[in-house]
């Protein structure tokens, strides 16, 4: 449910700084990224990453709840922010994620490359079946080229290792 309110809370805030933009005639970019992946500065994880060892670590309830997922590397998400804003014709809203999964499509690839981690094989499948992709050609159009799922968890997992959250 905790993921719920976290959605609801970011597309009520985009929309209040849409209005805001509008109502005081300011140009507004926005870059909205999908499930962010890849090396995590502080030691002290983040939601995400703490789900994402998680499920390195076999337990598949937590990841369960989040079905089908896009997912972009860190990295790209900071890449994207400068490239939109380097541009000066850069408009509206850019779709930031490089790859959509369900999470068993996920869990299958992770466990191929990672076999010595416990992924869980499958998870319930709490919202059904789904499928939906993120257009993000607007970025595409302009150049950009988004990291593969591989390299966004080869980066994660190494600095999980880095920090001493995986032995």
């Amino acid at each position: 449910m905790r993921k719920l309110w976290y959605a609801l809370a970011k597309m009520l805030a985009e929309k209040a700084a849409w209005e805001f933009a509008k109502e005081n005639n300011m140009d507004l970019v926005t870059v909205l990224p999908s499930f962010v992946v890849g090396p995590s500065l502080p030691r002290h994880l983040c939601f995400t990453a703490s789900h994402v060892l998680g499920l390195l670590k076999g337990e598949a309830e937590r990841f369960s709840w989040y079905g089908r997922m896009g997912y972009v590397h860190i990295d790209d998400v900071a890449r994207c922010h400068i490239l939109v804003y380097e541009t000066g014709n850069a408009r509206g809203r850019y779709l930031c994620s490089s790859t959509v999964l369900d999470n068993h499509e996920l869990a299958a690839l992770l466990a191929k490359i990672y076999p010595f981690f416990p992924i869980p094989a499958r998870f319930e499948a709490h919202y059904g079946k789904q499928h939906y992709e993120f257009n993000t050609s607007k970025l595409q159009d302009m150049g950009f080229k988004f990291k593969g799922i591989e390299e966004m968890f080869d980066d994660c997992i190494q600095s999980l290792y880095a920090q001493g959250h995986l032995p």
